[in-house]
């Protein structure tokens, strides 16, 4: 599978306040009015070109989808059918759900953990420049896409096999303590793109963080500042 980035987080939260907040006061992130007829209970931030980079929904338990970029419809394509092949439950989205999306095709699946993802191809873009309401110089995203994920897993060995033997990533890194272990993988030149750890973190299994990049580390010191 032809990953290329992290295209977009979606947070389903019931403190969308609260994450809404963080995203633009603390982080820097341009609100923006995301797709056309978008639900009126999620709102939508930006980081360069891409009509929304994270989109926060209103819901009863706190989750969050992954949705990871194809380069085009063909790629989009044969990675349904590589999942389906391996016995994976597919749900090809038609193309109403998918522009609510913003993009051009959308399927969703599960991983081995029940973390929610999303493939895609041919996200909307805007003509509007992106501008930082706290003054952010620029995020590193682009081709890089979002940032990265760190998942806490049961079994790294099974979260390996199933992101680089099917979804296609490549091992950057690892760490081993004992039985315990942390992996890195990417998709792009970012040093990682998704890690996971089966380490007894607080909090239990699920995303344990995202991460954005700024482009100056000027804009790193005031985002500690506002925090």
């Amino acid at each position: 599978m032809d990953c290329r980035g992290l295209g977009y987080l979606v947070i389903e939260t019931p403190d969308r306040d609260e994450w809404e907040r963080y995203l633009e006061g603390v982080v820097g992130l341009m609100p923006d009015s995301g797709p056309e007829g978008a639900e009126p209970n999620s709102s939508h931030f930006r980081m360069d070109d891409r009509i929304y980079r994270i989109s926060v929904t209103t819901a009863s338990q706190e989750t969050y989808v992954a949705g990871w970029e194809l380069p085009n419809e063909g790629a989009w394509r044969a990675a349904i059918s590589a999942l389906e092949t391996a016995g994976v439950a597919v749900l090809t989205c038609d193309s109403s759900e998918a522009k609510l999306r913003g993009v051009s095709g959308l399927a969703k699946f599960v991983d081995p953990f029940d973390n929610a993802i999303e493939i895609f191809w041919g996200q909307f873009v805007t003509e509007t420049p992106f501008e930082s309401p706290q003054g952010v110089t620029a995020f590193c995203a682009g081709p890089l896409g979002v940032g990265h994920l760190l998942y806490v897993v049961p079994s790294c060995d099974q979260a390996v096999k199933f992101y680089r033997d099917l979804l296609g990533f490549q091992v950057t890194d690892y760490f081993v303590w004992g039985d315990k272990s942390a992996w890195f993988l990417r998709c792009n030149e970012r040093h990682h793109t998704v890690a996971f750890v089966d380490l007894p973190i607080p909090g239990g299994f699920g995303l344990s963080h995202f991460m954005v990049e700024a482009q100056t580390l000027g804009d790193v010191g005031r985002a500690l500042d506002r925090a």
